[in-house]
């Protein structure tokens, strides 16, 4: 039974490191309580053998009580220490005053066991120890030399009893020290196995960080893979149906015979109309992909609302409908918001709108509510067209979807347009929303926040219709490397009453401009060779070298200006025009072309002019 009790005391599990400490001193004072137990059990036998035997009882009851405390030790290691030695010491001091020849004895019993208690890391018990036993003994002697004490008896075999008393302090000291080397070999295992693991984990964080850096590079490179891919789909598709719209256009306007008037008449809106699904499905797929960014600039409500009606006003008046956009009188008259994604989801609403309205009106209502949040913009569109059916509402915002199969087949359409319109709203902060009864038409709720804008601040300009009255008569250069676009910008300009000089690429822009004055250039940014924006930088550099006049430089991509409008300003350009472009959007720029110096930028979509601030 004690070889295993002593066994445990030394068999050292897996422990945390903090609990090491706790650990040797709990199994120290339970040794030390078995060995207080043991002397007092021997001196009780010593002195039931050669007397006094009064000792017996004292010795017996206190060996029964280190051996309960060995056996079931108090709450904390500190506390079963400093009953035993307290115990100890009240029975070492009143034994020693009675037994004449105990006091060498007492000090071997007393001061060794003192340094094992401080080993343990009870410093202030062990100095408590040595001073109590330390006075109590010379206060003994003192007493003994003044003839106060008179001992009572003397023991025998006193020798024998020093000696045994000095070899189980030893033993004891031995034993905690065992105990001490025991868990500090344990400790350092711990810690090498600790710092193992510890060198596996950064290993591993390492290797971890290095593959997510490199999933990292990879997801950007894949991101800048697809959108140059989107850019060039973009591009590639635009282009060649800039050369189907254009000459679309210049068929209409160029008196063909009444039987091919229907015929040109049908191409030009399907054309439209193939414009329109393309840009829908390009910008579902910018959008899928991530590729927004929000460019929040001063705007002026009321231009914005005039413009909207503007553009609809001849189809709303094709098919009867009464439209109306009206501007909350307490709203103010400038917000700061993303100009491009506020007036294309409007525009989305007022599209749907009247393509699901046979009669009655379409409206456009908006206004500004203050909250603690800051301005709240709320648009909404309400018609009385065909409605949605409740068990549908849930499911038109998804892209690709329409109320039902029938509604496809009659009106056409990707079902794009409301999905487009709620992940822009979504990523400007805003909700999109729509209530509505079959067969009573639907209202569709906009909220978005927006910022206030100083009454010094600029707005963007709304795309306004080019303003009636002759063109005036200037001397175009045309860069485009696709030759249909180039004929058809030479047809649409010639139309206008500009002298046209075309270029298929940059080196060749910059030979006819090479001592060739132009009040304006039209620069494709994709092509072959020298492309737009390196064209646009010699010519720059050219004008600077030599003290030119800056010519105003205008962008032609089948991109979009987020795509490549700061690549743009930063070569000097001076606007941005969106293939495919319509002849109204050369008329306006003919009529108002920004200076070369001008610190905006004019962007045009195939029908609307704007402006936006150069970077």
């Amino acid at each position: 039974m004690i070889p295993a009790a002593l066994r445990r005391l030394f068999d050292f599990q897996r422990t945390p490191l903090a609990q090491f400490r706790d650990e040797i001193a709990e199994r120290s004072a339970r040794l030390g309580a078995g060995y207080a137990a043991i002397a007092c059990l021997a001196y009780g036998v010593a002195y039931a053998i050669v007397g006094p035997a009064e000792f017996v009882p004292v010795n017996f009851a206190v060996a029964l009580l280190m051996a309960l405390l060995a056996r079931w030790p108090l709450r904390t290691a500190t506390h079963t220490v400093a009953v035993v030695v307290n115990l100890a010491l009240a029975l070492l001091i009143f034994q020693t005053v009675m037994v004449g020849n105990l006091t060498h004895a007492a000090v071997a019993w007393m001061m060794v066991p003192s340094v094992a208690v401080i080993m343990i890391g009870m410093r202030a018990l062990g100095i408590y120890l040595v001073v109590v036993s330390s006075v109590a003994l010379i206060g003994v002697e003192a007493a003994r030399g003044a003839g106060v004490l008179q001992p009572r008896v003397l023991l025998v075999y006193a020798e024998w009893q020093l000696a045994l008393s000095m070899v189980g302090a030893q033993v004891l000291v031995l034993l905690i020290g065992l105990i001490i080397l025991r868990a500090r070999d344990r400790l350092v295992a711990e810690i090498r196995e600790r710092s193992r693991e510890l060198a596996d984990a950064l290993e591993r964080a390492s290797a971890a960080r290095a593959e997510a850096e490199a999933a990292r590079t990879e997801a950007l490179a894949a991101g800048r893979a697809k959108e140059q891919f989107f850019a060039n789909l973009t591009h590639e598709i635009r282009t060649p149906l800039a050369g189907v719209m254009g000459a679309a256009t210049l068929l209409e306007r160029d008196a063909a015979g009444p039987d091919n008037r229907p015929l040109v008449a049908a191409l030009s809106a399907s054309a439209r109309e193939l414009g329109e699904v393309v840009d829908a499905m390009l910008d579902h797929a910018k959008l899928s992909v991530g590729h927004f960014a929000s460019e929040p600039v001063p705007i002026d409500l009321a231009e914005m609302l005039d413009s909207l009606r503007a553009m609809f006003t001849e189809q709303a008046g094709r098919r009867g409908i009464a439209l109306r956009a009206e501007l909350d009188p307490r709203a103010p008259r400038l917000v700061v918001c993303d100009r491009m994604a506020l007036r294309r989801i409007l525009i989305n609403l007022l599209a749907n709108a009247l393509k699901f309205t046979d009669a009655g009106s379409v409206e456009l209502r908006v206004g500004v509510e203050h909250t603690a949040q800051g301005p709240i913009l709320t648009a909404q569109v309400a018609d009385t067209g065909i409605g949605i059916a409740s068990e549908n509402i849930a499911t038109i915002f998804e892209a690709f979807v329409q109320a039902d199969a029938s509604i496809t087949r009659r009106f056409g359409g990707t079902g794009l347009g409301l999905a487009i319109s709620r992940r822009l709203a979504e990523l400007l902060g805003g909700t999109l929303g729509v209530r509505s009864e079959l067969g009573r038409g639907s209202v569709f709720t906009l909220t978005m926040p927006v910022g206030q804008a100083d009454d010094s601040a600029a707005p963007t300009p709304t795309p306004q219709p080019a303003a009636a009255g002759e063109v005036p008569a200037r001397r175009v250069l045309v860069v485009e490397d696709n030759p249909i676009n180039r004929l058809v910008a030479a047809e649409m300009l010639a139309l206008l009453g500009s002298e046209v000089v075309l270029a298929e690429d940059g080196e060749r822009a910059l030979e006819r401009l090479d001592g060739h004055p132009f009040d304006l250039i039209l620069m494709d940014l994709q092509m072959p060779g020298m492309d737009g924006i390196a064209a646009t930088l010699a010519l720059r550099q050219r004008e600077r070298d030599r003290g030119l006049h800056p010519t105003p430089v205008i962008a032609l991509t089948g991109n979009s200006a987020s795509d490549y409008g700061e690549a743009c300003a930063r070569a000097g350009m001076n606007g941005f025009l969106v293939k495919p472009v319509s002849i109204e959007a050369l008329e306006a720029l003919l009529r108002s072309p920004p200076q070369g110096g001008d610190a905006a930028n004019v962007i045009a979509t195939s029908s609307r002019l704007g402006t936006i601030s150069r970077p």
